[in-house]
């Protein structure tokens, strides 16, 4: 009996240690777009296309009414 008190109280202690360093880490919100990622000038590309290697199209033909 004395071990399952022990772990209980092991997981209520780790868990508020756990939260307790989770709510110091709300400095960083999700950010929406790459470009808010990158500061401005930092970045700079030659060349502003894209060029896909692969293209794989499926045609299903639609059921009629």
């Amino acid at each position: 009996m004395n071990y399952v008190i022990a772990v209980i109280i092991g997981i209520i202690v780790a868990f508020v240690i756990a939260a307790i360093q989770k709510s110091s880490l709300t400095s960083v919100t999700m950010q929406h777009a790459a470009a808010d990622y990158v500061k401005k000038g930092s970045v700079k590309f030659r060349i502003q296309t894209e060029r896909f290697l692969y293209r794989k199209v499926e045609k299903t033909e639609k059921q009629q009414k």
